[in-house]
């Protein structure tokens, strides 16, 4: 499922989707990675720092200090993990802040976070100078530091992959040093030195444990014991430093985050214990802390002989080791602040990103560095020259200081981030056991560590208060200062508030694949360690079966002829057990070993096969968090289009990710697209068709890379809208020579000196008759001349190919692709910058490049026209199918691409009039006989005279005589049907009876016995209306006494089809598009509902809300759909549906697109929309009400009637009569309805209104009962007593007025949640589950009629799905506008003024001249009085707004178009022009235009005039 925050106020997965810009670029390698995360907490902290801390703190008080900073480290590091391995999501912790906690505060930890690394730069650069200072003390300070600076702006604008490399071997001497050091240092407790001499805990003893500091005795222990608490500030901010890269680093490329984040901060603790707590216990126990090299680290001198490590092997009498351990220092000095510049360039261009930090900071170069970023960074270094002016030691504090409490802060936040994440589990009733990671001892560990942090950032200069210093309080307490004033200044501003705890979206988390990163350091590590210390435990087969794994592996995909490689890392896991702090350092060293061996390609040798092809599929694609991209296909290697068994691809740097796969050359074509998977199972698709590959076209290459390019659905050209019919097949279709796909393009190089390259673009918007070149600064690209570039050739079109050779000596090379030829004036190159070709080491390279790059956004026009309403001097009375040939005439000359129907589905269900509503199909699949040629039928001179004489005779009319016309045609028909056995015999329509079978056998038996029964109401037909698909098949066979009448209507349907086809196909000729409309019900006595019953829920009823169209909200009279049921066969229902549809019409509307979401429900005996509810929805349970103080449910849920209001609904005439007859007293002045009429139904039944003697009483009667029906405030629920539904506008009725006021605040607050905010994230899961088989299911262009009372989901789920929405200027889907601007509306949109069920934009402007004369100034900017009526210049005005709009379709009722021209509407009343009245149930649809379609074709200057108005807003694109 897609993760709802991608429908809402955040873009859809705005980190996943790539881009040519601000991009950085993966070149940190896995040893890179695995040496820098096992260095790097060894930094200054412990060299430099720990002679501080053992000179204040004493031995004791020092481990103490360092003790409990690793117990908050402990409780930080794993509650972090746990809620990573829940909830990996980008951005770390500073995400966690912004979801768990306040927005502002994810704005201020990230903020603080680049602060805190940005200052600890210039201390690091200081800590170098000191460093070398102990070699050269009298050494030129300003000269050292522009040293240190050039080296490390050097190494940070080169890239990633010169910083990876160096702090890898910077690491590596870590490492080993400190290893060393503390081994040495074990020895030399237990006299294993040169003098032999065993220590102990002699320096324990005397001096002491504790040091006494600013006072004497107890006091002054303490407070050396607390001083050295900023030393473990250092320490733990050290380790945050690590445990953020290595977070942010495992959301990128490791593997399951569910046990990876957890092993990776747990091991993480370890090098903790194993590096600091026992580094700092063994220079405790051999320095004591009155040595006078530390006295000189308390005055402040630059000697670093003062780092406990130099002292104790001084002690040792090892000679000559000082000066190499000093160089160890400097390493680890240099390497944090390496690191710190690469930290805070990353962090500052991750804000920009985000959108927390000026869009400023995002570019890279073309090497992938942030470089203004890094440029920031450096500038921040710049402070280091302070200790110039001061002691360097000093200024090396004093950074410390402010770095370091900056960086603790973040250690708060994440405590309290895991606090509130654990209550929120609770209140939401979601248990810990069911998270892929608890973190021991919490809640309490984390309240530890937060109290203990708050404490430290409180109480961290205490030193400096008395005597007062200035400097060193501003150090100890801006770092806190600067936090707050980020986060109120945030609040301010952005008007941020406090997450509450079951608002917290768990949703939205899911076990993502995390990036290896701990893998790397230890998986292949774990093979050979497994074996060493559990031989026992393990089998032969287990170890020989380890043994295997070290090397390549080929996994087989079930296809015996295809092998993928799968390099090492790719492993699966072997878990390692850490037996001891000694083993880890064993592994660390082995660590060391292992990652000096290069990386080596896998080989692709097999034996098996003497003709393979090696075929690397190669695609650059920056991930978000956890995403790992894969390929499907339908070839078996890549899972036969099963999205589970897909094939994960390879990190390979520099955002470059591969996957090498063996075929054997004779494989088909074979099609595949890739995805981005996670753990759990969640993928994400890339845009456009299906991708193509056929091994013939090697030309005998052994080896053939593939270097494909991520399409993102925001890609124009490759966006699902754009790749419809609609587009490929008819406004830019084009033809392959005689109608068949051309032989593949054979591509190989022509000798070993070139490379031949198959270029492949998308490429839609090309006139039929241009062609596409590819040029570029390469000989055999035409060296930028055009006349000598290759052409491409468009066989796969949307897809352009073409093979090129290309020396190898003029690779690499730049290029671009053109459109030339046709009607363009010019050529048009494509945007953007100049595409890059630097592939090396391949002959052979497929170079897949997305789409043809463009600015300028597709938009067009078209007419909206039911079939219905055509009128031709050959017509019928009615439009019929072939009247769509001149219409399309018509639309070609106006300039437009699309002409818009009503549904034209068979509506035979009453017999008359009323069949005229097209939305109440008797079948979805079944045409209209209404709209059939008859001339077509026959040639019989006889009948085609009495024909002649019926069009004349009903051209006549004004409007359509539905009963007539029909009538006459079925009438016709039968006669023709008669003369019809050689076309019943054919092939041709035996086999579309028989392709048509499933829906066609049970629609003309349905017609059958609706004749035979003499009613549409198949529960009336006996024996007949429960039925199944096997008696259908046998009722229709030759033998069954039905079987004539069921072969008249197979033949009325396949004329129709004959008819409609050769109209969409003619239509597709000339480049118009038809969009059908696809009803949101079936009439309930429809086929459909006869054949398939369990689909529906009869006992309910579609409608909608009271809304624009109806103040009593409408109901359509539909069965609701059974959604489960439906979704047993994967819908298939809908998918024969649309397979249906899409033979006729390239795009599509779907009616009423909210019912996807959820539909308005009615009971089966409301006749109103006012007492339906939103289905489904969550309910209000009885508890809420309770909770609010409302106890009487009777009073909530029953019609309140009172006598008072009896007056009042029905006068004092007719109100004693009610009471008497309807009513039944049940206390003084309070009455309830008797069940005979308790309902609308029963009521309407009650009090018949088509008598005209009674019509005008029983409508009194009629309307003040219903009055009373719906005089409630909650629905109840059929199945459960516990739950209730709001009535909608309850706060209308007398029932709410006259209720208690101090229940109103509470009904509102129940009723804003219920209609507006509970129901959102259930309304969009449902609508992601039903919309994409509507958009998938074929190639049809997909729109939604989203109007009504609009969910705030449904935009974004349209967006996301690319399903064009629908905009009318007066119907605003936000209430507090009156009217939509045509400038504010979206690309994915159509727009228009008016629909089939509104007044037209004449009609319109009479209804409300108050209205209009607001449109006038508010809309259209016009000054003065609004004209009283539209004339064609007003028309003119409202028009060319639409078409200037941004909406892809700017889609416009004929009437409308009609009001262009003073001719067309000249005597016309705007009344007649409107096809629909929403608030009549039973309107009849009769509207026919007033012009013949011949004597429009005849009218030039009109087709011109609108032809140039198109083509003027950019609305005619070739």
């Amino acid at each position: 499922m897609v993760p709802l925050e991608d429908l809402g106020a955040t873009d859809v997965a705005s980190d996943s989707i790539p881009s040519d810009e601000h991009t950085l670029q993966r070149r940190l390698k896995g040893r890179h990675i695995s040496m820098i995360a096992i260095g790097g907490t060894i930094g200054t902290g412990l060299f430099l720092g720990s002679g501080f801390t053992l000179a204040v703190g004493g031995p004791v008080g020092s481990l103490i200090a360092f003790a409990v900073m690793s117990m908050v480290t402990f409780s930080v590091t794993t509650s972090l993990g746990e809620m990573c391995a829940f909830m990996p999501v980008p951005g770390g912790f500073t995400n966690y802040a912004t979801r768990f906690v306040d927005p502002a505060l994810g704005f201020t930890t990230g903020w603080n976070y680049w602060y805190a690394t940005g200052m600890t730069v210039p201390a690091e650069v200081t800590a170098c100078t000191v460093v070398i200072s102990y070699w050269l003390p009298d050494l030129n300070l300003f000269f050292w530091t522009t040293l240190v600076l050039v080296l490390l702006c050097t190494i940070n604008f080169i890239g990633a992959g010169v910083y990876g490399e160096v702090e890898f071997w910077l690491s590596i001497v870590k490492v080993i040093a400190l290893t060393g050091l503390i081994m040495t240092g074990i020895i030399l407790v237990f006299g294993g030195g040169p003098t032999h001499d065993v220590i102990g805990f002699r320096y324990w003893n005397q001096p002491g444990m504790f040091t006494e500091y600013y006072t004497d005795g107890f006091l002054g222990m303490f407070l050396g014991t607390w001083a050295v608490f900023i030393q473990g500030v250092n320490l733990a901010y050290k380790c945050q430093s690590d445990v953020y890269q290595l977070v942010a680093v495992t959301a990128a490329e490791a593997e399951n985050p569910s046990r990876n984040i957890p092993k990776a901060v747990k091991r993480i603790f370890i090098r903790i214990i194993l590096f600091y707590l026992l580094g700092i216990l063994i220079i405790g126990l051999l320095v004591p802390y009155d040595d006078p090299a530390l006295d000189a680290v308390l005055r402040g001198e630059k000697n670093v002989s003062g780092c406990p490590f130099v002292i104790f092997l001084e002690r040792a009498e090892i000679h000559g080791m000082p000066s190499i351990i000093n160089a160890v220092i400097l390493t680890a000095v240099f390497s944090a602040g390496n690191s710190f510049v690469f930290c805070t360039a990353r962090t500052l261009h991750a804000l920009s990103l985000e959108g927390k930090a000026p869009a400023y900071f995002k570019p890279c170069n073309s090497r992938g560095i942030p470089y203004r970023t890094v440029g920031v960074a450096m500038m921040m270094s710049l402070l280091s020259y302070l200790n110039l002016f001061d002691i360097g030691t000093s200024v090396f504090q004093w950074f410390i200081h402010i770095s370091a409490v900056g960086g603790l802060s973040s250690w708060a936040v994440i405590s309290l981030c895991f606090i509130r994440f654990h209550r929120s589990l609770k209140v939401q009733g979601i248990s810990r056991d069911s998270l892929p990671y608890r973190s021991p001892y919490q809640p309490y560990s984390s309240y530890f560590a937060f109290v203990t942090v708050c404490a430290i950032l409180l109480f961290s200069g205490w030193d400096t208060i008395y005597p007062f210093q200035a400097a060193n309080f501003f150090a100890s307490y801006f770092g806190v200062i600067l936090f707050f004033g980020l986060y109120f200044g945030y609040r301010y501003v952005k008007k941020s508030q406090i997450v509450r705890l079951e608002d917290f979206d768990f949703a939205l988390a899911k076990e993502y694949d995390t990036v290896q990163v701990m893998e790397v350091v230890h998986q292949n590590l774990a093979i050979d360690f497994e074996q060493a210390v559990s031989r026992n435990e393990k089998s032969a087969v287990e170890l020989d079966q380890a043994k295997t794994k070290k090397g390549p592996t080929r996994v087989r995909t079930g296809d015996s002829r295809a092998n993928v490689i799968v390099p090492q890392r790719q492993l699966p896991d072997i878990e390692m057990r850490v037996l001891s702090p000694s083993f880890e350092l064993m592994l660390s060293l082995l660590l060391i070993w292992r990652s000096l061996v290069p990386e080596r390609r896998p080989q692709t040798v097999n034996h098996a096969h003497a003709h393979m092809v090696s075929v690397i599929f190669r695609i650059n694609y920056q991930t978000g968090a956890g995403q790992v991209p894969a390929i499907v296909g339908d070839h078996s290697s890549f899972g036969s289009w099963n999205g589970n068994a897909s094939k994960k691809l390879l990190a390979v740097g520099g955002g470059f990710w591969e996957i090498e796969v063996l075929f054997p050359s004779d494989v088909p074509t074979f099609s595949y697209n890739y995805t981005v998977k996670s753990a759990d199972g969640w993928s994400m698709y890339e845009a456009g068709p299906r991708r193509e590959l056929n091994l013939t076209e090697l030309k005998g290459q052994s080896t053939v890379l593939i270097e494909d390019q991520w399409r993102s659905n925001w890609s124009s050209e490759l966006s699902p809208e754009f790749n419809s019919n609609l587009f490929t097949h008819v406004i830019y279709g084009r033809e392959t020579s005689n109608g068949k796909a051309a032989e593949p393009q054979s591509f190989g190089a022509a000798n070993e000196n070139t490379v031949a390259v198959r270029f492949q673009v998308h490429c839609i918007f090309i006139p039929k008759n241009a062609v596409l070149r590819v040029c570029g600064n390469n000989p055999a690209l035409g060296d930028w001349k055009l006349n000598k570039a290759p052409q491409l050739h468009s066989t796969n079109y949307p897809m352009w190919e073409g093979v090129v050779n290309v020396s190898k000596d003029h690779v690499p090379f730049q290029y671009k692709y053109v459109i030339e030829g046709g009607d363009l004036a010019e050529p048009a190159w494509e945007e953007g910058p100049d595409r890059q070709f630097s592939v090396v080491g391949f002959s052979a390279v497929k170079r897949s490049d997305g789409s043809f790059r463009r600015n300028s956004e597709w938009r067009g026009a078209g007419v909206a026209v039911p079939v219905f309403s055509l009128r031709t001097k050959n017509g019928l009375g009615v439009g019929e199918f072939l009247d769509m040939k001149p219409l399309v005439d018509w639309s070609v000359q106006c300039g437009m691409r699309l002409v818009q129907l009503l549904p034209i589905n068979d509506t035979t269900v009453k017999g008359d009039w009323r069949d005229s509503y097209p939305y109440s199909a008797n079948s979805v699949f079944a045409l209209h006989p209404i709209y059939v040629n008859l001339d077509k039928l026959t040639k019989d001179p006889s009948i085609l005279k009495e024909i002649a004489a019926k069009k004349m005779q009903l051209n006549q009319l004004p409007k359509i005589d539905y009963e007539a016309v029909t009538s006459f045609k079925f009438d016709v028909m039968k006669r023709t049907f008669s003369a019809s056995k050689d076309l019943l015999a054919s092939a041709d329509y035996k086999k579309w009876v028989e392709a048509n079978e499933y829906w066609l056998l049970p629609y003309s038996l349905y017609m059958t016995f609706r004749k035979k029964y003499g009613t549409s109401d198949w529960a009336q037909w006996k024996e007949h209306k429960n039925i199944t698909r096997e008696a259908v098949n046998k009722l229709s066979a030759e033998k069954s006494e039905y079987y004539n009448e069921v072969s008249f209507y197979n033949y009325i349907q396949y004329n129709l089809h004959l008819q409609l086809k050769e109209a969409s196909d003619y239509a597709a000729s000339k480049g118009v598009g038809i969009k059908g409309d696809i009803a949101i019900g079936v009439n309930p006595k429809s086929v459909d509902t006869w054949i398939e019953p369990r689909l529906f829920r009869l006992h309910k009823s579609t409608g909608a809300p009271p809304d624009f169209f109806s103040d009593e909200g409408q109901n359509w009279g539909f069965p609701t759909y059974n959604w489960t049921e439906m979704s047993k066969d994967d819908y298939g229902w809908w998918r024969h549906r649309l397979t249906q549809m899409a033979q006729y019409f390239d795009a599509f509307r779907i009616d009423h697109i909210l019912g996807f979401f959820r539909i308005w429900e009615i009971p089966a005996h409301a006749v109103t929309g006012l007492l339906g509810r939103f289905y489904p929805s969550i309910p209000v349970h009885r508890d809420e009400l309770t909770a609010a103080g409302m106890w009487d449910f009777e009073r909530l849920t029953e019609p309140y009637i009172k006598s008072h209001l009896v007056e009042r609904f029905f006068g004092g005439d007719l109100a004693p009569e009610v009471m008497k007859k309807c009513l039944v007293e049940t206390s003084p002045y309070t009455w309830k309805l008797r069940p005979e009429y308790s309902t609308e139904k029963a009521v309407a039944a009650a009090f018949p209104t088509n008598d005209e003697k009674t019509s005008e009483k029983n409508t009194r009667i009629k309307a003040g009962l219903f009055k009373l029906i719906q005089n409630v405030i909650f629905l109840k629920d059929d199945e459960d007593p516990n739950s209730f539904y709001p009535r909608i506008e309850f706060a209308k009725t007398t029932s709410y007025y006259e209720l208690e006021a101090g229940f109103k605040p509470a009904l509102e607050r129940i009723y804003v949640d219920y209609f507006f905010r509970r129901q959102e994230t259930l309304w969009a899961q449902t609508a992601l589950e039903r919309l994409p088989l509507m958009v998938h299911s074929t190639k049809m262009l997909c729109c939604g009629e989203d109007l009504g009372m609009v969910p705030d989901c449904v935009d974004g789920v349209l967006k996301h799905l690319r399903i064009l929405s629908l905009r009318i200027q007066r119907m605003p889907n936000d209430p507090k506008k009156e009217f939509y601007h045509c400038g504010e509306y979206p690309h994915l949109s159509v727009c228009t003024p008016s629909v089939h069920d509104t007044s037209t934009l004449r009609g319109w402007w009479e209804e409300d001249p108050a209205t209009t004369q607001r449109y006038w100034n508010q809309i259209l900017g016009q000054q003065g009085s609004a004209p009283p009526f539209c004339d064609s210049h007003t028309s003119y005005k409202v028009i060319r707004q639409h078409m200037e709009s941004k909406s892809m379709l700017a889609v416009f009722p004929m009437q409308d178009l009609f009001g262009l021209s003073p001719d067309y509407i000249a005597g016309k009343d705007p009344k007649e022009e409107r096809i629909n009245v929403p608030a009549i149930q039973e309107h009849y649809w009769r509207y026919r235009i007033h012009v013949p379609l011949e004597e429009l074709l005849l009218d030039k200057q009109y087709m011109n005039s609108t032809k140039e108005l198109v083509r003027s807003t950019g609305r005619l694109n070739f």
